[in-house]
């Protein structure tokens, strides 16, 4: 498993890096890095840019290999977000879909 960078980051060898990885790896290496970016690992701070930067590299390189996954990944994410928007117009109030009922009930 390829280790997460912290200190000096060259953007160019992370691509090189990134590139050389099989897709196991790459999931890996993305899996790792998301969790570095989450709350849980940083015990509720900020996370560090190096961090941040790893991850949008990793899913950079993932949407370079699986072009058509990726662009539906992100047609269903703008989907669900006009179904958010339509929820908030509708009651007037801010409310986010409760996913786990099939998206039909705003949560409060």
């Amino acid at each position: 498993m390829q280790s997460i960078q912290l200190a000096n980051l060259d953007v160019a060898e992370l691509r090189r890096r990134l590139r050389k990885m099989s897709d196991k790896e790459l999931r890996e290496f993305g899996k790792a890095a998301r969790y570095m970016v989450s709350p849980t690992a940083n015990i509720g701070k900020p996370p560090l840019p190096a961090f941040v930067l790893q991850l949008e590299e990793a899913r950079a390189e993932w949407s370079r290999r699986h072009p058509a996954e990726s662009a539906k990944k992100q047609n269903s994410f703008d989907d669900s977000r006009n179904v958010v928007r339509k929820v908030d117009d509708r009651h007037g109030r801010q409310s986010r879909m409760d996913a786990s009922r099939g998206g039909s009930r705003p949560r409060r």
